[in-house]
């Protein structure tokens, strides 16, 4: 086997550009030369103050030809599969051979430089979300937005851990992710008013939709996401003490994403599907420890689940009788037992919603939004107790993502208090300038017992509000 006694590295002008020369012993013990190409004598000589250096110190990194595609199939195997849940890596695996294997798949993991991540980056924010066309598998069609800061975010995650693994193993001598993480703006997402809430609930039920109203239910009373409602079993459900245990989630994943993860991390259970999809629906754990989670129940949900309960023993004993049920003690599932899909409960709400335009046009999520908000606003802004509810991890996500819009409710019912005080007799208040009403409201706000005698002289003096 070939080795080096003396790593010497060359500096050779040729025209403007300067070529170091440099010895390396290859994977079959062969003795090589490397080229490099700088393109001024200052940068030739300080890449030969950092090769020789790396050389003495044991820090050489050998030239290869491992290329990213390979790169990060070695990352899914040794590192991804043993350390991310399956939901998690599900994710990764996804968004990196989306939109990161078609522009670095097939280069050289060392020829990936700095400004190349930063240009995919770049080009990833003005990247349309979804294809041209409709995506058989997801039934989507594009609609003209990009992808998410949150979507990106998650790539740069992911590329950056690639990379930290790539220098880990020596294929590189540093890492290319040098740019910091790309900031996620949290887009306004629309809720339902609890004036609108319930008599929604009611209009499901009258229009037979009663899977997606106790589905709905359970996430404004829980806060819950639709994938926690659409992974309760009954044994969650604790009728006697009023209570639901979110312990685990339902979540669609990659079947070749299910071939490489560890035993320790797979999924609870996975449901049976067609051989020709490229997807399975499974029962994970829940994203974070938080997450899991026992909520008390309101006593008009204790009494729908119990109602669904003997609907549930109800279709059992029918379809039993054929071996058509399968009986995985889902609380939401359909009339044969099989789980509803997280974008079903999707396609109901927006399918419901679309029949009836008296409710503002939202997704399955705001639900979670409502409710969140809505116990900020019921709790004066404890941020503690609600993050413990709704299984956020950590208190500030919640005063982040809900304390000002809880805040912005009080100050609109303050405000409209207000105007009600001084125009009695009037139905508008463009008399008055509106930055002086702003301005009185704060004062207000700011002066706990100007703001008590205020509410007295209104006739509300029932009206709280958390000065904290």
């Amino acid at each position: 086997m070939a080795y080096i006694k003396k790593f010497t590295v060359t500096i050779r002008k040729r025209g403007a550009a300067y070529t170091l020369y440099y010895p390396y012993i290859d994977s079959e013990g062969e003795r090589r030369q490397k080229t490099e190409t700088c393109y001024s004598e200052e940068e030739a000589l300080k890449r030969k103050a950092e090769l020789e250096y790396q050389f003495t110190q044991k820090k050489f990194v050998t030239p290869n030809d491992i290329t990213f595609d390979t790169l990060f199939e070695t990352w899914l195997e040794l590192y991804a599969s043993n350390n991310i849940n399956a939901n998690t890596f599900n994710t990764y695996k996804r968004l990196i051979e989306n939109h990161v294997l078609p522009v670095f798949g097939k280069k050289a993991v060392q020829d990936i430089d700095p400004i190349d991540v930063e240009r995919l980056l770049n080009n990833l924010r003005h990247k349309p979300r979804y294809a041209e066309g409709i995506t058989p598998e997801k039934g989507r069609k594009a609609d003209g937005k990009k992808l998410s800061t949150s979507t990106i975010a998650f790539i740069y995650s992911g590329m950056n851990s690639i990379f930290e693994k790539a220098v880990q193993w020596k294929y590189i001598g540093s890492s290319p992710v040098q740019c910091g993480r790309p900031k996620v703006v949290n887009k306004k997402v629309d809720i339902i008013s609890p004036e609108e809430m319930f008599p929604a609930l009611n209009a499901m039920r009258l229009d037979g939709l009663d899977m997606l109203e106790l589905a709905v239910h359970i996430s404004v009373v829980g806060s819950a996401r639709k994938g926690e409602v659409g992974g309760l079993t009954w044994d969650n459900f604790d009728e006697g003490i009023g209570e639901i245990h979110f312990e685990k989630q339902l979540q669609r994943l990659y079947k070749s994403a299910l071939d490489k993860i560890a035993d320790e991390k797979k999924p609870l259970l996975v449901f049976p599907s067609d051989e020709s999809s490229k997807s399975v629906l499974a029962l994970t754990s829940l994203k974070t420890e938080g997450s899991d989670r026992y909520i008390c129940l309101t006593t008009p949900l204790i009494e729908s689940l119990r109602k669904r309960k003997a609907e549930y023993e109800r279709l059992k004993a029918f379809y039993s009788e054929t071996g058509e049920f399968h009986d995985y003690n889902l609380i939401i599932s359909h009339p044969n037992g099989m789980p509803v899909d997280t974008r079903r409960l999707n396609h109901w709400l927006e399918k419901f919603l679309h029949n009836h335009p008296e409710y503002p046009n939202v997704c399955f999520h705001s639900i979670r939004h409502t409710s969140t908000t809505l116990l900020m606003h019921l709790s004066g802004n404890d941020a503690k107790t609600v993050a413990d509810n709704t299984g956020h991890k950590n208190v500030k996500q919640v005063l982040d993502r809900y304390g000002n819009h809880s805040v912005s409710e009080w100050r609109k019912q303050l405000t409209n208090k207000l105007e009600t005080f001084f125009y009695k007799d009037s139905t508008s208040c463009n008399a008055l300038n509106q930055t002086a009403i702003i301005s009185f409201v704060e004062k207000l706000m700011n002066n706990p017992e100007l703001l008590d005698q205020f509410l007295k002289l209104n006739g509300t003096p029932d009206i709280q509000f958390d000065q904290t």
